[in-house]
């Protein structure tokens, strides 16, 4: 026998809790109406009838003159009937799992006890009561067990019955028996019974709230405020409305209540009927007697009516079971399936029993870059290594029926074992989380931001200051190589002119030269006019040559800017093409292409223009050699004339060289010139993108600021943070000399340790200064670094988006551990609007007992009606006090005398905590298949039923 029939706890399923059988005096036969079923559902018919062995015996056996046919052994109709009702309900209602029969004045001596064990081999279970007339107010009442020491359940209802005078089922006239009793005495003889008392057909003649023209109702409040709830039921919803609006307006009645529907079916078609408006009454619980007693206590969590099934979370983010697949040499885990609910899961066990080890397989299956994040975050080592052997695995299956691996083969389906999203906080995160280390503010900043990033405006905004942000950082190493390279540039040409003669010495011998020229060609026999012709000549060859030189030093520089503009265009076409992949839409994609064509032109055309460029450069060139051809063609007669010919072309050769040196300093002096502009601008270019930088983070910040007052009693104070730390480390130690930054920026601001501290309204002057100093060597650095890679560490982006928690006005740094660890766990969930399962590990190992039962419970219960919640705890608030679904009992064998499992090293069960049995040692020697969940839970939980009571009464609170 199973004593765990339903695995993954408490899951809403469709009840019925007012039906009548065949004993009913108005119930209408199958005869009446099978014709209009096989009408409309003929194959369902079909299906029903194979089930009980033809048309012929389905008729037959919902007969009364078959039930009540004295012929026929009695536990054949019984059987018959009972079977036949079932395999009616299988084919027609099959989502209705339990039903409440409710038979007026219940006398039949076996039939209740034949549906009570037929039902334990059917999906639809049976709750066994009876109804009951006490003085024109008809009530339902179930019990859990077969009533005072009867040896069937039938009797025991037939004892408690005659207790208050209904000896009969009908009066002499055929009217339903009614006692006289007071309802008290009988709601109180059924509370020592641990029944459960319904009043059905509310607002109708015969309920609880009848209209009083019909009888006195003055004892209505003495009645209702007898029992702690009152569970009322109606036919139809609208009617269920009506009387709680009722009773909310009496203020005489006090008692809490809860309401419901039900068929009060007297025929088979209509078991687990909907209301006018096609509600059904849906409960959250096990099929059981003890399943129903849940909605006492949790009326409003566990009773339902409306159309579906409600809290019906999406499929692909609830994790449907798990189970280890063990295929070590040392098998310690079973491969049974492990249910998950896809509400509140709770994990228990003694110490070191695979409690933790089962959330973290979970977790790391799922999504191991998550656990290993939080492991990081939490400093906190690993404990768990059965992974690293090769025939260990592990399966997470959701609902939607993907497959999650944790080592997935190689030649698995596609798509099978893709990893999906969890939240895991691991044990003793919280604490860690909330200490001053930059590692913890790192790992809480990162999540503040991913809940701030859930609104889809603020994160494009966001997403693109970001790109933005990267973008900016990413060009500023570039412009410092750039930098570098000026400056490498500006020294070459400064010792090439220093290299090349002092400008005033080569135009003072350049005039000495001339002066001899000068002699010479008055000594030359030439005319005034032709010594005048041929200095016009040479002075217009310098000229000319002077020209050419400059031109050739153009069209070098032409030509390095076609290679420069060519490396951008083809950057910019790589660029472009990636983002190309990135577009979904078919047609936004063509239209990407063609509006961006241009761009493929874009080469030729700076191709063409700079061959154009050089052409008119070369044209120009062509030009002032031809002109320097006829200055030389006209030179030569004059010269042929002189008589000192070849002295005066040497001085004149002297003159060109020295001529042409000059005007190779000018070029230089001009590049030079060039260059410290460029340079200038470069190194403003460069602080300008830095503080562009900081500009975007607070630009960030102000977007932020909205969400500052936002979370409802938690307050974030967003702030643009500096990484003090890692610029010290990066750069101040690394790089800089200390003696030049006390010189360059006051040695105050650095305090004793010589380390530095971000100050928001000096840091931009500070980086300046340092920028500048390293520029022009007043700050050298140290550990022979080079200048370039100072300043690319010093303007690295150091900055992040800080967030300052507040709850309640108190500072998180302020608060005390238990409260700062509350307040973390609101910021890491309460307020996520995602939906993927949170998986948490003791959390209230960072909690204090008061936030435990005041604000962790209520979140609990909460928060699992959005997602779906496996949490590992020894706190049993954390299990009955957030009314948890599921309980996962955990044990190890060897841990404790007399605990071992029934196979394997490491086992589990699991249920709702309306599972409950306990069996001897003898009887099953296994210790987590000896109990069920309710007992496990007090023992593991409470340290057993006796600590608990004892504990009750040593705090004696007074009853309500």
């Amino acid at each position: 026998m199973n004593n765990f029939p339903y695995p993954k706890g408490s899951v809403w399923r469709q009840w019925d809790l007012h039906v009548q059988t065949i004993l009913d005096d108005d119930y209408v036969s199958l005869d009446q109406y099978y014709k209009s079923i096989k009408e409309v559902n003929l194959a369902g018919w079909q299906q029903f009838i194979g089930k009980v062995g033809g048309e012929t015996n389905a008729i037959l056996y919902d007969s009364k003159t078959y039930f009540n046919d004295a012929n026929l052994a009695k536990n054949e109709r019984c059987q018959n009937y009972v079977r036949n009702l079932f395999a009616y309900l299988d084919v027609f209602h099959p989502r209705l799992e339990c039903i409440g029969i409710t038979d007026h004045n219940y006398f039949d001596e076996q039939l209740l006890d034949t549906f009570i064990e037929y039902s334990k081999r059917t999906q639809c279970k049976v709750i066994p009561g009876v109804e009951i007339n006490c003085q024109g107010i008809h009530m339902l009442l179930f019990f859990p067990d077969k009533l005072y020491q009867k040896s069937t359940f039938s009797d025991g209802i037939h004892a408690f019955l005659v207790k208050f005078n209904i000896n009969n089922r009908t009066n002499t006239n055929g009217v339903l028996t009614t006692t006289s009793a007071d309802i008290k005495d009988i709601l109180d003889e059924a509370k020592r019974n641990n029944g459960i008392v319904i009043y059905p057909h509310c607002n109708s003649t015969n309920g609880l709230f009848q209209a009083r023209t019909s009888m006195d109702r003055t004892h209505l409040a003495d009645i209702f405020n007898h029992q702690k709830i009152n569970l009322l039921q109606s036919q139809h919803h609208r009617s269920s409305i009506v009387i709680s609006e009722y009773i909310k307006s009496n203020t005489s009645l006090v008692a809490k209540f809860c309401c419901h529907i039900s068929s009060d079916a007297r025929s088979l078609h209509d078991y687990g009927r909907s209301d006018q408006d096609g509600n059904y009454l849906w409960i959250k619980a096990d099929p059981t007697f003890e399943g129903l007693k849940q909605i006492i206590y949790e009326p409003e969590q566990r009773i339902f009516v409306g159309l579906q099934r409600p809290e019906e979370k999406k499929s692909y983010f609830i994790i449907d079971k798990v189970r280890f697949l063990d295929n070590s040499s040392d098998i310690k885990f079973g491969s049974d399936p492990i249910e998950i609910n896809q509400n509140l899961t709770t994990i228990i066990g003694g110490k070191s029993t695979g409690k933790s080890l089962l959330l973290y397989y979970i977790a790391k299956t799922i999504d191991k870059q998550e656990v290993k994040n939080r492991m990081v975050d939490s400093g906190i080592p690993v404990q768990y290594d059965f992974d690293n052997s090769p025939g260990f695995n592990f399966e997470v299956t959701w609902l939607d029926g993907q497959r999650t691996l944790l080592n997935a083969p190689t030649d698995s389906a596609e798509g099978e074992s893709k990893e999906r999203k969890i939240l895991y906080i691991p044990q003793r995160y919280l604490n860690t989380l909330s200490e001053s280390n930059i590692r913890s503010r790192e790992a809480l900043n990162e999540f503040v931001l991913s809940v701030i990033l859930q609104d889809l405006t603020i994160n494009e905004k966001y997403q693109e200051t970001v790109r933005e942000i990267k973008t900016t950082a990413k060009s500023i190493p570039t412009a410092i190589n750039e930098l570098f390279s000026d400056q490498d540039d500006i020294k070459k040409i400064e010792e090439e002119l220093k290299q090349t003669g002092d400008e005033k010495g080569i135009e003072n011998y350049i005039q000495t030269l001339q002066k001899q020229a000068d002699e010479i060609k008055l000594k030359s026999g030439l005319s005034d006019a032709q010594i005048i012709q041929y200095g016009e000549l040479v002075d217009k060859e310098k000229t000319i040559n002077a020209q050419v030189s400059h031109l050739e030093e153009d069209k070098k520089m032409v030509r390095n800017l076609r290679s420069i503009i060519l490396e951008q265009v083809t950057g910019i076409q790589s660029i472009t093409s990636e983002y190309e992949t990135y577009l979904n839409d078919t047609d936004i994609k063509a239209k990407f292409k063609a509006e961006l064509k241009a761009l493929d032109s874009f080469a030729p055309t700076v191709e063409s223009a700079i061959s154009n460029l050089l052409n008119a450069v070369d044209a120009k060139i062509t030009t002032h050699n031809f002109e320097l051809t006829r200055i030389n063609a006209e030179l030569g007669p004059l010269l042929a004339k002189v008589q000192l010919q070849s002295e005066l072309r040497q001085k004149s050769d002297a003159i060109n060289k020295e001529q042409q040196k000059l005007n190779e300093i000018a070029i230089k002096r001009n590049n030079l010139k060039a260059k410290k502009t460029s340079h200038e601008k470069k190194a403003k270019a460069i602080i300008d993108s830095y503080k562009q930088i900081i500009a975007k983070y607070e630009g960030i910040r102000n977007e932020f600021k909205t969400f500052e007052s936002r979370f409802g009693d938690i307050t974030l104070g967003v702030h643009v943070g500096f990484n003090d730390d890692s610029f010290n480390s990066n750069v101040i130690k690394e790089f800089l000399s200390k003696r030049d930054l006390k010189r360059v920026i006051a040695e105050a601001e650095w305090g004793e340790e010589f380390v530095y501290r971000y100050d928001p309204t000096k840091h931009l002057t500070n980086i300046t200064a340092m920028f500048d100093g390293l520029i022009d060597g007043t700050i050298n650095t140290v550990k022979n670094r080079q200048a370039k890679d100072a300043v690319t560490k010093l303007l690295d982006d150091y900055f992040y988006l800080d967030f300052r928690i507040f709850y309640k006005n108190d500072s998180l740094d302020k608060m005390s551990p238990g409260k700062k660890g509350l307040v973390l766990l609101q910021l890491l969930i309460n307020l996520s609007n995602e939906e993927w399962p949170i998986l948490l590990d003791q959390p209230e190992d960072d909690l204090d007992n008061r936030s435990v039962y005041d604000d962790l419970v209520e979140f609990l219960k909460k928060k699992k009606l959005k997602r779906q919640i496996i949490i590992v705890t020894h706190n049993p608030n954390l299990v009955v006090g957030a009314d948890g679904e599921e309980s996962v009992v955990a044990n190890q064998s060897g841990q404790e005398v007399g605990r071992d499992n029934k196979k394997y090293h490491f086992e589990y069960v699991s249920g709702a905590l309306e599972n409950a049995f306990e069996l001897s040692a003898t009887q099953q020697p296994a210790i987590l298949f000896r109990k069920g969940i309710r007992q496990h839970v007090c023992e593991i939980l409470e340290g057993g039923k006796e600590a608990f009571q004892k504990r009750e009464q040593k705090y004696s609170f007074p009853e309500e």
